[in-house]
C-alpha cells in the first residue's frame, strides 16, 4: 500500500523461506510475489512464481492470466504470452480494454492479422476510440 514494493518482495521471500505456512497462505503469498515482480520488471522471476502458482491454482482468474502474459511479453516469449492473454479475455466476463490491447499487441507483434481482426471490432465495439478505427 506504501508502494515500498522491494520491501513487500523481500518479507514475502523470507516468509515462504522460513516455511510452515498453510498450502492456502503459500499460494497466496506467491500470486501477490509474481505480481510484485512485475512491477518491479523482474520477469523471469514473476514467470517463475506464476508459472509455480497456476499449477496448484484451483481456478486461476483473468488477472493472472494477463500478469503472466505481460511477463511472457517484456521477455519477448510472444508464443507463451498468447494463450495466456486469450485465456484473460476469455474468463472477463466482460470485455477489458486493456487484456484486449495486450491480445491485440501480441497478434499484431507475431503477424496473426486474421486473430487480430475480431479483436479489433470487440475494441471498436466497445471502446470506440480513434486509434482501433485507424488500426
Amino acid at each position: 500500500a506504501q508502494e515500498q514494493y522491494s520491501k513487500a518482495v523481500d518479507a514475502f521471500e523470507k516468509c515462504l523461506a522460513a516455511g510452515g505456512l498453510e498450502p492456502a497462505v503459500v499460494q497466496n503469498v506467491t500470486y501477490n510475489m509474481a505480481q510484485l515482480y512485475v512491477i518491479l520488471e523482474n520477469y523471469d522471476r514473476a514467470i517463475e512464481l506464476f508459472e509455480a502458482w497456476f499449477v496448484a491454482a484451483e481456478k486461476p482468474n483473468a488477472a493472472a492470466h494477463y500478469m503472466l502474459a505481460i511477463a511472457y511479453m517484456q521477455k519477448n516469449l510472444f508464443e507463451k504470452a498468447i494463450p495466456q492473454a486469450e485465456q484473460a479475455v476469455a474468463k472477463s466476463p466482460t470485455p477489458k480494454e486493456s487484456y484486449l490491447g495486450l491480445l491485440l499487441s501480441l497478434y499484431f507483434e507475431t503477424k496473426n492479422y486474421a486473430k487480430a481482426l475480431p479483436v479489433l471490432e470487440t475494441l471498436v465495439e466497445h471502446f470506440p476510440k480513434e486509434v482501433y478505427w485507424k488500426q
